[in-house]
């Protein structure tokens, strides 16, 4: 009977309430997938309704919410929109090809920016930025009882650069909704999520014919259960997990973390294949949350975490809802009218632990010591160093750096209890994430540090 001592990582990542309700108006939101601008951690969410207008900006550094008072308002309501984030605005419009408007975050003022007619095909379309073509776009829309799988871009006037198609290969997606996730910063991706749709986009079919039913009150869509890369710089599309996928099992917000190349999909629920006029009012918008770690995984699986996470409400009663990667802060952000709550992935209180395995039975004994590792100076300007107490081995263990655009800056051998790190050419001022793996290359900590 033989018995191993293994060093791991325990994990602590928690829900944390980041910004109460009563710190602004949640009776006049509305968020964006698209409308957070990376760089700064701030989420923006514009309601344009008659009369009412709000803009509110969400400080994740600070965590505080300042209202912005605008001048010359557009005429019209605003729904779909997105943060432009090389000339610093906010774009948006009714609905799909309509006229467009920005709204300076420097100057505070309205302007429009682009002409339409009005259109009654693109209800529900995904506004993003491109910013390889300076034009704002928008990928799908329903109308006319039939979604689709268009592309739309606007730089004066409205053109249609991958037109709305039946192919449902894998280079072309089902025509359908869902959702955005940005990718990272200045890589010109987005990524698209699951939704209701199929390959002719009729909502009049009396069956699905891609895997799962979700029915409505006059025919059925298909569930697609899929993830598809969209590459700006050529509107082309990748995909990632193939339509009616098994372990897509919510119909959830999508989170894309490009520092780990990992999807989460954020809370959810099961879409009817049985149509249920009083669905929005029995059925919770669940809370768990699913990950899905590119080149490790085959797909999405449940994931844990502690404290208390936000609560379970009906999609009727939901509300104002996205969520998002902030990077800057190693956070998953779920932006909601009842709070704007976090998942801290930087694992800050993560402990080296030993555990003594019986090879033999099995089993677990219970650890013999912990120990938390610490990173110093933070912030810093010269060199940092990273501590890991009395932990026994660290003997193969490998230190790792990377920017917040996920790019590797430093590598070295971490060999003794305390390894540091010197501050050279790479070190400019600005956010970075030290990444530890185990000598078998497993992620055991990632923290973020800071740099003067």
């Amino acid at each position: 009977m033989g018995f191993a001592l293994i060093t791991q990582m325990i994990m602590a990542q928690s829900w944390d309430l980041l910004i109460p309700p009563s710190s602004y108006d949640a009776t006049q939101l509305n968020f964006s997938s698209t409308a957070f601008s990376q760089n700064n951690s701030i989420i923006y969410s514009l309601y344009k309704n008659g009369a009412n207008s709000k803009i509110q900006k969400f400080d994740l550094n600070t965590n505080s919410v300042t209202t912005i008072p605008t001048t010359n308002q557009p005429p019209v309501d605003i729904g779909p929109f997105t943060y432009d984030f090389t000339n610093n605005r906010l774009v948006g419009n009714r609905a799909g090809r309509e006229n467009l408007y920005s709204l300076s975050l420097s100057t505070s003022t309205w302007t429009q920016i682009g002409s339409g007619s009005f259109d009654s095909e693109s209800y529900g379309a995904q506004f993003f930025w491109n910013p390889t073509n300076n034009k704002t776009a928008f990928f799908g829309g329903y109308g006319f009882f039939a979604v689709k799988n268009w592309i739309w871009e606007n730089n004066g006037t409205w053109s249609n650069p991958y037109v709305n198609n039946s192919l449902c290969n894998l280079t072309n997606p089902p025509k359908g909704g869902g959702g955005f996730a940005l990718g990272a910063p200045g890589s010109n991706k987005l990524y698209k999520f699951s939704g209701q749709g199929s390959c002719d986009g009729n909502q009049f079919a009396s069956s699905c014919s891609l895997g799962s039913p979700w029915s409505t009150d006059v025919g059925t869509f298909c569930w697609l259960k899929d993830l598809w890369q969209l590459d700006l710089s050529n509107y082309s599309f990748t995909n990632i997990l193939p339509v009616n996928n098994g372990t897509i099992t919510k119909e959830g917000l999508i989170v894309f973390d490009y520092l780990q190349n990992t999807f989460y999909i954020i809370g959810g629920f099961t879409p009817p294949s049985i149509y249920n006029s009083n669905f929005g009012n029995i059925t919770n918008y669940e809370v768990g949350i699913l990950r899905y770690r590119v080149g490790i995984d085959s797909g999405f699986s449940d994931m844990s975490i502690s404290g208390t996470p936000p609560p379970s409400v009906s999609l009727n009663n939901l509300g104002a809802s996205a969520a998002y990667f902030d990077g800057v802060n190693n956070k998953i952000i779920w932006a909601r009218k009842d709070g704007i709550w976090a998942i801290d992935l930087n694992n800050s209180n993560s402990e080296c632990q030993t555990l003594v395995i019986n090879t033999g039975l099995l089993s677990f004994n219970p650890p013999t010591y912990n120990n938390t590792i610490t990173i110093y100076p933070n912030p810093a300007n010269d060199h940092i160093t990273i501590d890991c107490g009395n932990l026994a081995n660290v003997s193969g263990w490998t230190i790792k750096i990377v920017n917040t655009l996920g790019q590797e800056v430093f590598s070295g051998a971490m060999n003794t209890q305390q390894y540091v790190v010197p501050l050279n050419s790479w070190s400019g001022q600005g956010v970075y994430f030290v990444k530890i793996y185990d000598a078998s290359n497993n992620l055991l900590n990632t923290k973020k540090i800071i740099l003067q």
